[in-house]
């Protein structure tokens, strides 16, 4: 399985040039800090501490690539969630396992119920041993990110997250997982409120990090899609 190629950057898991190896940082996330639009923290661009994605899901090839390809049939009832989850349960073991977390947290659809993080973050919570709780819910209204580009995308879910319950995120730490992170607008606008309403720390897990076939010809990458 061909999972999301090094370097990547160390705050949202973009696969960079290999000259950038030693920033391990994307421009997009310089350009967020350098403009300091939403920063929580000087230290980085979004309210989580960092994202870590298994695969890359590759919107401008045909069958979106090997895990984007998987996810895409997951939504629809027929791609294998264990083999996901087992390699983001690799991904967390290999860039995480080091951090102590309190709780798993899944990001809901955009039309809220269980999707597709649910049933990997339950996977995910047997296989680490931390208990899930499903308290993220998007307000009535929130359209799909799908259409969107740039700054529209990465705002969309802005001002629309709310939490069913905070008692059991006081002081915790937690580990946020999505199916697929594109700007992490969702992810950061998620986090954020988790940290507003009393968590310690977000750390995010995706399924797939979208990153464009131009990009990845761009950055000289010549392995598996």
């Amino acid at each position: 399985m061909p999972l999301v190629c090094r370097p990547k950057c160390r705050f949202c898991s973009k696969p960079v040039p290999d000259k950038y190896a030693i920033w391990e940082q994307c421009s997009d996330c310089t350009r967020k800090m350098r403009e300091g639009k939403d920063l929580v923290h000087r230290l980085r661009p979004y309210a989580f501490i960092k994202a870590v994605s298994a695969g890359m899901y590759i919107p401008d090839i045909s069958d979106r690539g090997t895990f984007g390809n998987i996810l895409l049939r997951m939504k629809e009832d027929s791609g294998d969630p264990l083999l996901i989850s087992e390699a983001m349960k690799y991904v967390f073991d290999e860039e995480l396992n080091k951090i102590h977390f309190d709780l798993i947290v899944p990001i809901p659809p955009n039309l809220n119920g269980r999707g597709t993080a649910y049933v990997l973050a339950e996977l995910l919570s047997k296989m680490i041993m931390k208990p899930l709780i499903d308290i993220i819910q998007f307000k009535a209204g929130l359209m799909s990110s799908k259409e969107l580009s740039g700054e529209d995308k990465f705002n969309n879910a802005r001002d629309s997250v709310t939490l069913l319950d905070i008692d059991d995120i006081e002081s915790r730490h937690i580990l946020l997982v999505d199916d697929i992170i594109t700007t992490c607008g969702t992810a950061h606008w998620c986090s954020l409120e988790l940290l507003r309403k009393g968590a310690e720390s977000v750390h995010v897990l995706s399924a797939c990090r979208t990153v464009r076939k131009d990009h990845l010809d761009f950055i000289g990458y010549s392995g598996k899609y």
